[in-house]
């Protein structure tokens, strides 16, 4: 299985910010679009970060201890530099393995080289999970057929 069933939910509106929007301004963004992270692209539509939303409580956490808030702190400032991408056609357990060996939450998905959605690991798990209950009920399917034919049989 791979990104392909995940993006359609995803790609009305890729969230993304410039590094040196301000993080209330990203952080805006990601509530309005109900993300969990934003790419962070130059104006040569290059992706050059990501910034999640660990990151903007890390920046509050260390605004809060010096009594300051993040209205002044830009993206640049906090945002994750070369954020690791890959193609749509990856698999998800491919995807499920990167992100573990990165240590990473979200992968940027692209598509001939454009980024087309951000995907967090709590999304390649969901799917995962989806495709094993899948084939459970599938093999329980089976069974219950092949217990039905065997009852059948016996009582004839």
């Amino acid at each position: 299985m791979t990104f392909q069933p995940l993006i359609p939910d995803r790609a009305t509106s890729l969230p993304i910010c410039a590094p040196g929007d301000f993080l209330d301004e990203a952080l805006e963004i990601l509530i309005q679009g109900k993300n969990s992270a934003v790419l962070v692209i130059e104006n040569s539509n290059e992706i050059v970060g990501i910034l999640t939303d660990e990151d903007i409580i890390r920046a509050v956490q260390s605004r809060c201890e010096v009594g300051d808030s993040i209205n002044r702190e830009h993206v640049f400032e906090w945002m994750s530099t070369n954020p690791l991408t890959t193609d749509i056609g990856t698999n998800l357990e491919q995807a499920l393995s990167l992100m573990t060996r990165h240590q990473i939450h979200h992968l940027v998905i692209t598509k001939d080289g454009k980024p087309l959605s951000i995907i967090g690991v709590s999304d390649v798990l969901t799917a995962l999970h989806a495709k094993e209950e899948r084939y459970a009920q599938h093999l329980r399917g089976i069974i219950v057929s092949s217990v039905k034919d065997l009852s059948v049989s016996l009582s004839l």
